[in-house]
C-alpha cells in the first residue's frame, strides 16, 4: 500500500474551478487480494454458522454467493480516497468534504451548499 496526495480540480457553476487536495492509498495487486480476503472470510464464516438453520444448503450457498461479490468488489478497488480538503470555488472557505468512492465525483459543500465536481485534473 503506497500512500499519496492527489491534487483535485474542484469546479462549481459560475465560479473558476479551486484546487483541492486528497489522502489516497493505492493498492498492489497483492493488497487487493488481502483486502478482498478479509471481506470474504466473515460473510463465508457466517454462513457456516448459518448451517445450523435449515435449509442447510441453501444458506451456505447464498452467504459465499455474496462474500464473493463483497470481495470481488474490494479486489477491483485500486486506491481509495481517504481525506478531501480545500478551499471552495463558490464560497471562498476552507472544507473538508466526505471521501468519494471513484473519481469524478459530485459532492456538496458543507459551507454554501454549493455542487463540486471533483476530477484529477489532466
Amino acid at each position: 500500500m503506497v500512500s499519496r496526495e492527489l491534487s483535485l480540480r474542484a469546479s462549481t457553476h459560475g465560479f473558476e474551478p479551486a484546487q483541492f487536495a486528497a489522502l489516497v492509498h493505492e493498492f498492489s495487486a497483492r493488497d487487493r487480494a488481502r483486502r478482498a480476503l478479509r471481506r470474504f472470510l466473515p460473510v463465508f464464516g457466517a454462513g457456516c454458522a448459518a448451517l445450523l438453520i435449515p435449509p442447510h444448503v441453501v444458506w451456505l450457498l447464498a452467504f459465499t454467493a455474496t462474500g464473493g461479490v463483497l470481495a470481488l468488489q474490494r479486489y477491483r478497488e485500486e486506491r481509495e480516497i481517504l481525506d478531501v480538503r480545500g478551499r471552495c470555488p463558490a464560497c471562498a472557505g476552507e472544507q473538508a468534504l466526505a471521501s468519494p468512492r471513484t473519481l469524478p465525483a459530485i459532492q456538496r459543500c458543507p459551507g454554501c451548499g454549493a455542487f463540486l465536481k471533483l476530477e484529477e485534473p489532466e
